[in-house]
């Protein structure tokens, strides 16, 4: 059955309808070299249609008991997921559109909202008009309802859940860590009492100039246990200190993101999925990753507070440089040393 993706600003992509056709007033956002499993499972795009430019690698995995996106487009030659998946989901999608028209499109014109139309059903209007006035998701609709742990024998690591990843977990698994996930409004005082060797403040989805209730709810934590904020966390954390966020002109999604190291000036690749970022370094704070691209605050380093904070997600060898003195402090003993070799 055709179908079509309606644009806010009226530009229609058209291609193959599969699934439930229900997004509607939806951010169109695109992520470039993930596959529509990784999409789905991702907290940072609950709420948005999903346009996966050049999916074209086979779609490895399977889809989780959780799907975030409402909405999911394919290019003409990556796989669709199986009818009985997306019905599942509840999930709308669209396959064999021009991807890549899509994303430069998106690319002049900023953030717009959208909607998916099967092509005899005379639907033409996406609503509401504006882009800042599409619906955004927030940490509280993705967190965790109730703390659970994964057992490790190294470092204790509380994890406050805005929608955090499961690459972030797996980062943590992979170092042997012992962790708490914690919903969003767990109290401070009760992670404190943990005694953990470090505290992480996820990624997620939403505007973080909309989350004064999120912030109140760690702000105690700040300063009495060394603190890493990742994502959403990283916006959150430079709000929390009296730093300014602000929607992006084009987000940062997708695997091959490059960011400069201040202090070596080396350049990494990294994983984001973001749309908005800091303006400008905190008092008490220092930069020390910044995009590419567009000069985008990366990274943040905060001394007098033993808290550190990155858009990105680490991978091992980001662990170099001005962030590897509180990384000593609670990964196992050798694993910073072996990471960076």
């Amino acid at each position: 059955m055709r179908g079509a993706l309606v644009l806010e600003d009226g530009t229609v992509f058209g291609g193959e309808a599969f699934g439930r056709q229900v997004p509607h007033g939806c951010e169109v956002v695109c992520i470039d070299g993930a596959t529509w499993p990784q999409l789905l499972a991702a907290p940072a795009y609950a709420g948005q249609i999903v346009v996966a430019v050049g999916g074209d690698a086979p779609a490895t995995g399977t889809a989780g008991p959780q799907c975030y996106p409402k909405g999911l487009v394919l290019n003409g030659t990556a796989s669709p997921p199986p009818d009985d998946v997306v019905w599942q989901l509840g999930l709308g999608g669209l396959k064999g559109v021009d991807t890549h028209g899509l994303a430069l499109h998106l690319k002049r014109t900023g953030p717009l909202a959208g909607r998916m139309v099967v092509a005899d059903s005379g639907e033409s209007e996406v609503g509401p008009a504006g882009a800042a006035r599409f619906p955004v998701c927030s940490p509280c609709e993705v967190s965790t309802v109730r703390p659970y742990r994964i057992y490790g024998g190294g470092p204790r690591v509380v994890v406050y859940d805005f929608g955090v990843s499961p690459d972030l977990l797996a980062w943590l698994v992979a170092f042997d860590c012992h962790v708490t996930v914690v919903p969003w409004d767990y109290p401070a005082e009760d992670v404190t009492e943990m005694l953990p060797d470090a505290v992480i403040l996820s990624g997620g989805p939403g505007n973080p100039a909309a989350c004064d209730e999120v912030i109140g709810g760690f702000r105690p934590v700040i300063g009495r246990v060394p603190l890493v904020a990742i994502g959403l966390g990283h916006q959150l954390l430079a709000r929390a200190q009296g730093g300014r966020t602000g929607q992006m002109w084009c987000g940062h999604r997708g695997r091959s993101v490059l960011v400069r190291e201040l202090e070596s000036g080396r350049v990494y690749e990294t994983d984001q999925s973001h749309g908005y970022a800091v303006l400008g370094a905190p008092v008490g704070a220092k930069v020390t990753y910044v995009a590419v691209s567009d000069g985008t605050i990366e990274g943040l380093i905060y001394p007098g507070l033993d808290a550190v904070s990155l858009q990105f997600l680490p991978g091992p060898e980001a662990v170099a440089g001005p962030i590897t003195h509180l990384w000593r402090r609670w990964l196992p003993r050798g694993s910073v040393q072996e990471s960076i070799a």
